[in-house]
């Protein structure tokens, strides 16, 4: 349960630096005007992953990482070539929001956000593997988050 409340209270944090802040603080960065169409492409890539892995999941979803005892592992759709899209597409959003608005704040809780995704990925894992024996073939051939780990 820690995992998610960190995730929560990170996410919000990131809406609040988003939306809340003076974007001409002393905290904020200067980058190229390219780094904003990046940011677009970003933000729209992480929604389309997002609500690709939602449906890929079905009633499978859900927000704590430990495996609902009533459903099958879930290898179809977006999960064929990624086995986190999730935290994937919550990464992609944190790097976008982070090229819309750059500041030191907003890159050290978009850093620490993902370190915690990476952290729930990895207990999720073990999880997986103790509820799911196909689970090693499938991680064995799958890709995790950001489609390296």
């Amino acid at each position: 349960m820690l995992y998610v409340t960190l995730q929560l209270v990170l996410m919000l944090a990131l809406v609040f630096l988003t939306f809340g802040a003076d974007p001409e603080s002393i905290t904020s960065l200067h980058l190229p005007e390219w780094t904003r169409h990046v940011s677009r492409v970003l933000l729209f890539s992480g929604l389309v992953l997002a609500a690709w892995a939602r449906a890929s999941l079905g009633r499978a979803f859900q927000v704590p990482p430990d495996p609902k005892s009533d459903v099958e592992l879930q290898t179809g759709g977006i999960y064929k070539v990624l086995r986190h899209p999730m935290y994937t597409a919550v990464a992609l959003l944190t790097v976008g929001l982070f090229l819309a608005r750059p500041s030191v704040p907003m890159a050290a809780v978009g850093l620490f956000l993902v370190i915690v995704l990476l952290l729930k990925s990895r207990h999720e894992e073990r999880l997986l593997l103790e509820r799911y024996p196909a689970y090693e073939t499938y991680r064995s051939r799958t890709r995790g988050v950001l489609f390296f780990i």
